[in-house]
Order: C-alpha cells, then sequence, then structure tokens
C-alpha cells in the first residue's frame, strides 16, 4: 500500500521463504481482505484449497461441524504459508518497493531529524538505509535491536507442535479441531496432498518431553479420536517443528514507527483469523504512517479489540468443561484482567 501511494518503500526479510511456516488457514473474511489488496488473483495461482467448514470434538465426544457456507464470506482456504508469504513479497516487488531477502536487521538507531538509521546484514555484506518512518514486522520475537518496547505483554505460554504427514490423496478439504487434556489438536490438508497436524498446548507443559519429543507427540496423537485417522495411511511425515503461538500484545510509544502482524499483536490459533489479523494489522500500520494518526488514538483503539479478542477467547475455551482442573485449561478460565497501564511483561488471563 506503501509503495503504491507513491512513498518510497523498502521491504526487508530475513528468510528467503524456503523453510515451513506456521498458520495454514485463512477464515472466510479473508476473502474481502485479499480483494482489498488487490492480490485475490495472485492468491488464486497458489492453488490453495477451498475449506468448507470445521468438525470438532469440543466440550463433548461427538463431532460436531459448522459449515462456510452460511457465512456471508464464502469458504475459507487451506494454503502453503510460504508460498502464500512469497506471493505477497513479489506483489509488493511489483507495486514499487525494493525488496531484500535473506537479510537480519542488526540495530536501529533514531536520528535527530526525525529519521530512522536502520543496518542489516546478508551473510557477510553489512548495509544501512535511512527511513523517516519504519514498520516493525518481526513476529511475536519483535526484535529489532534498539526499537524498545515500553510494554510488551505475554499472556500465555503456547506453543504448537506439527508435523506434516504426505498423503496419497485427500479425503477432506474440513479443519478438523480436538480438544484433549493437556491441550487441542488441529489437522488441515494442504496443498500438494500434504496434511498439517498441530498440536497446541502450553510450553512448560511439554519440558518433561523434549529429550523424546518425537515419542511423546506420536503417544499423543495416537489418543485422538479424529485427528490420528485423518493421517492413517500417510506414507512420509516430516520432522517435528514447534513454534510459539502465545497471545501478545505490544504498546507503540512512536508516531514515527508502529508495527504491524504478531510484533504488535499475536493471537491464539483457536481464533482462526491470526493471518486475516496481521493483513488488517498492516493495512491499519500503512495508514496509520500515510495519514500521521494520533498515536494514543489508535493505541486505545488497539486496546479494544484486544480486550474484545480475549473476552471472546475465554468464552470459547469456558465450553470445554471436562479437563477443567488440568493445568492448560485451568489457566484459560481465568477472567480477562485489564491491561492497557500494566508495564510488565507477563500477564496470566
Amino acid at each position: 500500500m506503501l509503495a503504491r501511494a507513491g512513498c518510497r518503500t523498502a521491504l526487508v526479510e530475513r528468510s528467503g521463504y524456503q523453510s515451513p511456516r506456521a498458520g495454514e488457514m485463512l477464515a472466510p473474511r479473508a476473502n474481502v481482505v485479499l480483494h482489498q489488496l488487490g492480490v485475490w488473483e495472485d492468491f488464486q495461482q497458489c492453488a490453495p484449497i477451498p475449506a468448507t467448514g470445521i468438525d470438532s470434538c469440543w466440550g463433548a465426544d461427538e463431532v460436531r461441524s459448522t459449515d462456510f457456507i452460511f457465512s456471508p464470506y464464502g469458504n475459507g482456504w487451506h494454503l502453503n504459508r510460504s508460498q502464500f508469504d512469497l506471493m505477497l513479497m513479489e506483489k509488493a516487488r511489483q507495486s514499487g518497493a525494493a525488496v531484500s531477502t535473506g537479510c537480519l536487521g542488526t540495530s536501529v538507531e533514531g536520528e535527530g531529524a526525525g529519521s530512522w538509521k536502520v543496518e542489516f546484514r546478508a551473510g557477510n555484506r553489512v548495509a544501512r538505509m535511512h527511513t523517516e518512518r519504519l514498520i516493525n514486522a518481526t513476529g511475536r520475537t519483535s526484535r529489532l535491536p534498539g526499537l524498545d518496547y515500553p510494554k510488551r505483554l505475554l499472556l500465555d505460554g503456547l506453543a504448537g507442535i506439527s508435523r506434516s504427514f504426505r498423503m496419497k490423496s485427500h479425503t477432506s478439504a474440513r479443519t478438523l479441531i480436538e480438544s484433549r487434556p493437556e491441550g487441542w489438536w488441529y489437522a488441515a490438508a494442504l496443498p500438494g496432498d500434504t496434511t498439517i497436524v498441530v498440536f497446541l498446548t502450553d510450553s512448560d507443559l511439554i519440558d518433561c518431553a523434549r529429550k523424546d519429543l518425537d515419542k511423546w507427540f506420536s503417544q499423543r496423537l495416537s489418543e485422538t479420536r479424529t485427528i490420528q485417522p485423518a493421517v492413517r495411511g500417510a506414507h512420509e511425515y516430516s520432522p517435528l517443528r514447534v513454534h510459539s503461538a502465545s497471545s501478545g500484545f505490544a504498546v507503540i510509544p512512536s508516531a514515527r514507527w508502529t508495527a504491524a502482524g504478531d510484533a504488535a499483536q499475536s493471537y491464539d490459533p483457536l481464533c482462526g483469523e491470526g493471518i486475516v489479523n496481521a493483513l488488517d494489522s498492516g493495512i491499519n500500520a500503512a495508514q496509520s504512517l500515510l495519514n500521521d494518526r494520533s498515536q494514543p488514538a489508535e493505541a486505545a483503539q488497539r486496546i479494544d479489540q484486544f480486550t474484545r479478542y480475549l473476552e471472546a477467547r475465554r468464552a470459547v475455551y469456558s465450553t470445554e468443561g471436562r479437563w477443567a482442573s488440568h493445568p492448560f485449561w485451568k489457566r484459560r478460565s481465568q477472567p480477562v484482567r485489564e491491561f492497557s497501564m500494566l508495564p510488565i511483561e507477563r500477564l496470566t488471563v
């Protein structure tokens, strides 16, 4: 959006988009956002799999279905996340942004004239650029040395343990969700006859299993009712990957820089709208810099939005009463606390 608005724009990406990335599902509302960004046709070239709904074992032993046919936005999508992110990067390049991949941001320094000096490294090369506006989109870690947050709130220790299974063919285009005493699972068919299986639990609850996480994961998978059958007959599978899936919120202190995506606020995968919220966040960050929006007013809007998310999150988790005494579920049964003015690093809700 910034490049299309005539701003000289540089996009610096740490990876080369070769490695797998977490986040494989697009909620139906994404259809509107992708059209708004002008990338709908390019998105379809990624060959995403239409997701027709969700089948869940949550709060009861029987499977309950939610069909997207009733959504005003249409169906959702299962996608290859690395391919999706690469598509967005190429569209930014085509729109006029200068794109650099394989670059690690090493420092950010504010300059007296109201600009920033950004230093990044690509292999053995060190490069520097000067900019009047800056968007931090470095993910949940939000690590840009020199760019400090006065308040960075981490609300839980949720982690995802994932494995991809190579299937002979897909039998379903539905998202599967199943709760268990230690957390919850989801499975989704992805492009290329692959099914992704992810177990979500708190990081401290898997510390005892880290010496043989593979065995621990396989044992827990075998105890599921719907997830294990979804990958029965797989002829190969990937190594396990562990990634952060915590909910968090950052207060942005300056009108000269802002944050987008998980660097601004991150969401529990259970909400199903992490990617859509990140796209919305990117659009809002661009508009904020273009329009010199009031930082306090924008912060208040973000706090209100995140508070509503926390209330919805607690409501959904509270519908699972079978494991109420287990640590994972007990932690998520607590009322939402006011966090807008707490200068702390960690908050349990």
